[in-house]
């Protein structure tokens, strides 16, 4: 949140990670759009070859935009 807020973005990259729970997407994804609101996808990027976490990703964004 520190580079963040200092105007810089972030890059969080997911290649060599060895799972990705629901409930730790939510907690950091979801996290920081209520965090950032409309400049999440400015600020942060994601980089995540495996087709079934960046559908993970986007519905947990999904699910905090309806709350």
């Amino acid at each position: 949140m520190a580079l963040i807020a200092g105007g810089n973005g972030v890059l969080i990259d997911l290649t060599h990670a060895e799972a990705l729970s629901p409930s730790f997407a939510d907690e950091l994804f979801g996290g920081l759009r209520e965090e950032l609101g409309g400049d999440f996808k400015k600020k942060v990027k994601v980089k995540c070859e495996k087709h079934e976490w960046r559908r993970l990703i986007t519905s947990v964004l999904e699910h905090r935009l309806k709350e």
